[in-house]
């Protein structure tokens, strides 16, 4: 099954759809190469991890929860202490 434009745009209008528009130039355009998504001009490079940044950030996250978790287990006692 297979619709024309304009067949396509009346049911697009009868579902609430913005309909498809005629592009007259694409003939025109079809002269040209178009560039694939993937080619070389396209491609974004990504720098590459900072593996000591990283490690670095790992550990001073470490670090920061055990010093939490000392506070916490030293602030019960704390209060268990102070409650007797």
């Amino acid at each position: 099954m297979s619709l024309s434009i304009d067949e396509t745009n009346k049911l697009r209008a009868s579902l609430g759809l913005k309909p498809l528009t005629i592009d007259d130039n694409s003939t025109a355009d079809s002269d040209t190469p178009k560039k694939s998504l993937n080619s070389d001009e396209n491609a974004v490079h990504r720098p590459p991890e900072n593996l000591t940044e990283k490690k670095r950030t790992e550990e001073l996250t470490r670090k920061l929860s055990e010093r939490k978790e000392a506070r916490a287990l030293q602030g019960k006692f704390l209060y268990e202490f102070l409650k007797n």
